[in-house]
């Protein structure tokens, strides 16, 4: 859905999330979310992408791809973090939605500026096996309740051998923080 000057649904929560963040705080809450990861070993980094296994998922195996901008090395790192869902994880049911920076310089909605623009973010989340019985989400635990039982540490282990596999690439800690200031 696309609309001149706001998201649908949970984009916008993140969005206005990130205006109140900047207008409290003085800072950018995108590049902050990806710091925290990052110290506590959370994230595989792609160029000027970045995947992240979040603290704070709605569903098992939740990941988080994110950059400044939908380019190249966001697509090849979306395009190895579900070849990881399928050819290493075997998760072949998942829920995917896709967020963009605003597509026109002029999107000056209520709440945007500059400083608080979403980045290019895709949220990737299991549904589980398709062989278990209760291989789905349900509305209870999409809007009251989660349950999450899987270890953010090790699904980012995974995906980072699987990033050096498929897309072997490796960028020096310098690198990485150059390509992602300020997203």
């Amino acid at each position: 859905m696309l609309t001149p000057d706001r998201y649908p649904g949970v984009v916008e929560n993140w969005r206005r999330a990130a205006f109140d963040y900047h207008r409290d705080h003085g800072r950018n809450f995108f590049t902050d979310f990806i710091s925290v990861h990052d110290m506590l070993g959370l994230t595989v980094r792609h160029r000027s992408a970045v995947a992240i296994a979040t603290l704070t998922p709605k569903k098992e195996n939740e990941v988080v791809v994110m950059a400044k901008e939908m380019n190249k090395d966001y697509l090849q790192l979306l395009y190895a973090v579900l070849r990881t869902f399928l050819d290493d994880k075997k998760l072949y049911s998942f829920t995917m939605a896709m967020a963009l920076p605003p597509l026109a310089d002029t999107a000056k909605g209520m709440f945007y500026t500059p400083s608080n623009a979403i980045p290019a973010f895709t949220r990737i989340i299991s549904r589980g096996r398709l062989s278990e019985l209760r291989s789905d989400i349900s509305a209870l635990e999409m809007f009251t309740f989660f349950n999450v039982n899987s270890d953010p540490f090790a699904l980012i282990k995974e995906i980072e051998s699987s990033v050096h596999v498929r897309l072997r690439f490796h960028n020096t800690s310098a690198q990485h923080n150059a390509n992602l200031t300020n997203l």
